[in-house]
């Protein structure tokens, strides 16, 4: 099992091999802390990863204001997620909440542009609407 995962957060990058550690057990560690945005493609499909990098970069205070942590996985000919899986077989993006629930998901970049209507609609983000000054 050979592929990269990337993790972006506000303040830095970090690119780790990902051939002992599960993709489960990733988002387990998220839980609680994080919301997740996760995508997932093929090793040739630059469109889709290039949408959502540039959406982080350009959507950045957002991003930051929701709590939202980019999980990337490049799949190459040798990946495979396992057989148990939910993510087994499939790409494109989706939205875990910090309930470790999948909130959304698309196959394509169209999940961007509900995001923050779907995170703002979130009970936990209401509240932290309410308890915090925006800044965006």
């Amino acid at each position: 099992m050979i592929f990269s995962l990337l993790l972006t957060s506000a303040s830095w990058c970090d690119e780790t091999q990902f051939n002992k550690i599960s993709l489960h057990k990733t988002l387990e560690n998220y839980k609680w802390k994080k919301r997740i945005l996760l995508i997932i493609t093929n090793e040739e499909d630059t469109f889709l990863f290039n949408e959502v990098n540039k959406f982080l970069i350009t959507q950045k205070c957002k991003n930051d204001e929701r709590n939202l942590e980019l999980l990337k996985i490049k799949k190459n000919k040798d990946y495979h997620i396992k057989r148990t899986s939910y993510f087994k077989d499939k790409t494109g993006i989706w939205l875990i909440g910090y309930d470790g629930n999948i909130k959304g998901y698309t196959e394509d970049n169209t999940l961007l542009s509900n995001l923050y209507n779907l995170i703002d609609n979130m009970p936990i983000r209401k509240k932290e609407m309410k308890e915090f000054k925006k800044n965006c």
